[in-house]
């Protein structure tokens, strides 16, 4: 894995396992101090379904991490890291709808000089906008580490189509086989 997507692959794997760690933290700090407020979430099933997905992110990130600390190849785990990142990105969104109706009536970057009914909501309201930013940074990871996922793939498959035709020349044959049907 000497390549330019090979490295981008790694750096993006490396940058993304820390964020999602974070994002989970930070979505866990949400349910304690709504707990805490006692101000009850309208969508359970919604921040289950996120905890589960950010706990199945952690464990996949960390043993892809492992595999490249051990200088493994990650061909194995490249559908799994597009996967994953693909759902992060649907559940992003979903969730960003779904959660966006969550505080009703209150501004979405929570304003101090905002008429708050409660002084606490303040406070309940920036936690939210924390957690909704740091999943959408979560989403961005992984769209860029499914992009370098894809490309890495794409390259390989170029190698391997290069490889069984023999015709390893130069870049006019490269082209030519890889656009070949």
């Amino acid at each position: 894995m000497d390549s330019k997507f090979s490295f981008l692959l790694n750096l993006m794997i490396l940058i993304q396992f820390p964020v999602t760690i974070i994002c989970f933290i930070i979505g866990l700090w949400k349910l304690i101090e709504f707990n805490m407020y006692n101000i009850q979430l309208k969508n359970l099933n919604l921040e289950f379904a996120y905890f589960l997905l950010g706990f199945l992110n952690i464990v996949f990130s960390g043993r892809v991490c492992y595999s490249m600390v051990k200088k493994r190849s990650l061909q194995s785990y490249i559908l799994g890291i597009s996967c994953f990142s693909l759902c992060w990105i649907i559940f992003a969104g979903i969730y960003t709808i779904i959660s966006y109706k969550e505080l009703i009536g209150i501004p979405f970057m929570c304003p101090s000089n905002f008429p708050y009914k409660y002084p606490v909501l303040l406070h309940i309201c920036k936690i939210n906008t924390i957690n909704l930013i740091s999943l959408w940074i979560l989403g961005i990871c992984s769209l860029l580490t499914m992009i370098c996922a894809c490309c890495f793939v794409r390259q390989i498959l170029k190698s391997v189509i290069i490889d069984e035709k023999g015709e390893n020349n130069g870049q006019e044959n490269e082209r030519k086989i890889f656009t070949e049907p």
